[in-house]
C-alpha cells in the first residue's frame, strides 16, 4: 500500500489542489492511503472500490468521496473517462477561517461517510461540468486562479453534499455547531489511541 503525501509546494501556497483526468492519472497506484481529500467523478466507469473496509459496485455516473488516511483499492476498477480532484483541507479552512470546513460535509465525515455516489445523468452532468472547470483552470493558471478554483470547489462540494443527503438519508446540510464538528476532528485524529467511552 502507498501513501501519498500532498505536494504543497507543486504550485505554491495559495493552490492546495491539483486534478488529473485518466491520461494525467498515475495507472500504478492501485492501493493507497492519501494523506490529502480526493474526490472523482468517474463519467465512463465499472468495477468493485474498496474503500477502508467496505466494498461498493461502482457504474457510470458515479462520485468517488476519499478523506485523509482511508485506505483505498483500485485495482478492480476500470475507468475510461474521469477526473480526479486532490486537494488540501487547508485550501478552504484557511479561506474560510474554519479549521473545521471540511468537516462539515457528509459524504467526507458523516456519519454515513464515504460511500459512492451514483447520480441521474442530468445531475451527474451538472458536477462534471464543474470537475471540468477545474481540471482545465488547473491547465492554465493565472493570478487569480486561487479565487476561481476555491469558489468551483465550493459550488461543487454543496452540490454534492445535497445530493449524498438526498441519497443516503443523512442530513445533507452543512453542520455549523463548531462542538460536533471538534468531537468529530478529535475522535478521527486519536481513535487508534482512545478506544474507551472514557477515554
Amino acid at each position: 500500500m502507498q501513501r501519498l503525501n500532498f505536494d504543497k509546494d507543486k504550485y505554491g501556497k495559495e493552490i492546495l489542489i491539483d486534478t488529473a483526468d485518466m491520461v494525467e492519472f498515475n495507472q500504478s497506484v492501485k492501493v493507497a492511503q492519501p494523506t490529502f481529500y480526493i474526490i472523482a467523478a468517474l463519467n465512463k466507469a465499472k468495477g468493485v472500490v474498496q474503500i477502508d473496509m467496505e466494498s461498493y459496485e461502482i457504474a457510470d455516473n458515479t462520485v468517488l468521496f476519499i478523506s485523509p488516511n482511508t485506505r483505498v483499492n483500485i485495482e478492480n476498477v476500470e475507468a475510461s473517462d474521469a477526473i480526479w480532484l486532490f486537494f488540501e483541507g487547508e485550501f478552504l479552512d484557511f479561506f474560510f477561517q474554519d479549521k473545521f470546513f471540511t468537516y462539515k460535509f457528509d459524504f467526507f465525515h458523516g456519519p454515513k461517510a464515504l460511500r459512492p455516489l451514483t447520480l441521474d445523468a442530468p445531475d451527474f452532468k451538472d458536477a462534471f461540468v464543474l470537475f471540468q472547470q477545474i481540471h482545465q483552470e488547473k491547465r492554465a493558471l493565472r493570478e487569480d486562479s486561487h479565487h476561481f478554483l476555491r469558489s468551483s470547489l465550493y459550488l461543487l462540494l454543496i452540490k454534492l453534499n445535497r445530493q449524498y443527503g438526498s441519497r443516503f438519508s443523512s442530513e445533507g446540510n452543512v453542520i455549523h455547531d463548531n462542538r460536533i464538528l471538534q468531537f468529530k476532528l478529535l475522535l478521527e485524529t486519536h481513535i487508534k489511541e482512545f478506544k474507551t467511552v472514557e477515554e
